[in-house]
């Protein structure tokens, strides 16, 4: 494809929505593995795929309050817990910002957002 296309070459990484390359686990351009599907990362693979013709998208989010660091669920009020959720809105803010730029927005697409687990906080 010609440069200016939208296509990205093949030896390209898809960018999440903070400009950074999307990974695998050993820094090659990829699948972050389920740990990994942050907001970010889920949001920005998502976006290039709108961005580039694919009418229908589904992907994951991890949720919200896994510590993916500390391997360890986060409650309300938890400074990490609240601080992914910080992450959460703007991967979201930018998401929508970066379509809107290219031309999709509410008055064209449907953005359907639902839970997936329906966790909710059992702790003390």
């Amino acid at each position: 494809m010609a440069s200016g296309s939208g296509v990205l070459p093949a030896t390209s990484c898809v960018k999440a929505t903070d400009g950074t390359n999307i990974t695998d686990g050993a820094g090659n351009c990829g699948f972050p593995g389920f740990d990994g599907a942050l907001a970010k990362n889920t949001l920005g693979e998502v976006a290039q795929m709108q961005e580039n013709g694919v009418p229908v998208t589904f992907a994951y989010i991890s949720d919200a309050h896994d510590n993916h660091t500390l391997a360890r669920a986060s409650g309300p009020g938890e400074a990490d817990y609240k601080q992914q959720l910080a992450d959460y809105d703007t991967a979201f803010g930018a998401f929508f910002d970066r379509l809107k730029g290219h031309g999709i927005d509410k008055s064209n697409t449907l953005f359907f957002v639902t839970v997936d687990e329906g966790d909710h906080f059992a702790g003390a």
